[in-house]
């Protein structure tokens, strides 16, 4: 990746999910502390890759005026802006429409882009699902699936932001 800041976050994540996998294989899934780390590993993967996008972008677009950092800051890195496909596109298209054409095609064009859609889609709803009280219907594994689908996206992001 370009920004060395953002793939820190996405490999820390990677790391931390192997660790919870360990330690979830050794307690057992089927362990209420299991269902505790599942909903941490969710959370973190989220707020990684809310991270990761709003660095790729506001460090981009930072280095063409630093007059435009406060209007960036507070438009992008501040605000309540969840990781998803569509938010992602809206704040590209914010700054540059064919930013936001190219990445689209990008994604479009990656092998099973339906599928890595639909894991975006997922993740949020999860996410959504546990922050609002309600249960969360998801294993490990297949969360750390859907995280694994969803890098593919913030790759491409960076790709188009080089």
């Amino acid at each position: 990746m370009h920004n060395t800041t953002a793939e820190g976050l996405l490999n820390t994540c990677t790391n931390d999910l192997a660790r919870i996998d360990n330690y979830i294989a050794l307690i057992g899934s089927t362990s209420p502390a299991s269902n505790f780390l599942t909903k941490y590993a969710l959370m973190h993967i989220c707020g990684t890759l809310e991270r990761a996008y709003k660095i790729i972008i506001t460090d981009y677009y930072k280095r063409f005026s630093h007059e435009l950092e406060r209007f960036i800051d507070k438009n992008v890195s501040d605000a309540s802006l969840n990781a998803t496909y569509d938010n992602i596109c809206k704040v590209l298209k914010l700054f540059n429409e064919s930013k936001s054409t190219d990445f689209k095609s990008r994604v479009h064009n990656l092998p099973n882009h339906e599928r890595i859609l639909l894991s975006f889609t997922s993740l949020n709803n999860l996410r959504n699902d546990l922050v609002h009280g309600r249960s969360m219907n998801a294993s490990f594994l297949e969360i750390k699936k859907l995280y694994q689908d969803v890098s593919v996206i913030i790759i491409e992001l960076d790709n188009v932001l080089q």
